[in-house]
C-alpha cells in the first residue's frame, strides 16, 4: 500500500526531494482503520491510497547491491507520480529514458504473457 498521508500510518520512504503540496511524502504500509475512517468521513478520497498486488522482499543490503550491479533502472520522478500512476507507468517511464530502455517498453507485461 502506498499513500501520501502521515495520518494513515506506515513508514515514510526517503525521497531525494522535500515534500511539497504538489509532491507529498510517500508512505509504505497503512492503518486500514484510519484510512477507511477518513474516506468514510470524506476527509480523504479512495484515490489517496494505492493498493499494489504481489510481493517484493529483499534481505538487508540486497536492493542496494542490485542497484549497484545494474539489475534495476533507477528513474528520478516526483512522488506524486507513484500516487497517481497511470496504468502504463512503467512503459511511459522507460520510453522517456530513450534508447534501449524505450525498446524495453515494448516488451509484453507478465499479465499479457499469462493470457
Amino acid at each position: 500500500v502506498l499513500h501520501g498521508r502521515a495520518e494513515f500510518g506506515g513508514e515514510r520512504v526517503a525521497t531525494t526531494n522535500f515534500p511539497t503540496a504538489d509532491d507529498p511524502s510517500l508512505f509504505v504500509g497503512v492503518d486500514l482503520d484510519a484510512a477507511a475512517r477518513a474516506i468514510y468521513d470524506e476527509t480523504a478520497k479512495q484515490t489517496d491510497v494505492v493498493f499494489m498486488s504481489g510481493v517484493s522482499a529483499w534481505s538487508s543490503g540486497q536492493l542496494d547491491n542490485e542497484l549497484k550491479q545494474g539489475s534495476w533502472v533507477a528513474v528520478k520522478a516526483p512522488v506524486s507520480l507513484a500516487l497517481n500512476a497511470p496504468g502504463e507507468l512503467w512503459q511511459d517511464l522507460m520510453r522517456t529514458l530513450g534508447g534501449e530502455y524505450a525498446e524495453m517498453s515494448c516488451m509484453p507485461s507478465m499479465e499479457e504473457e499469462e493470457e
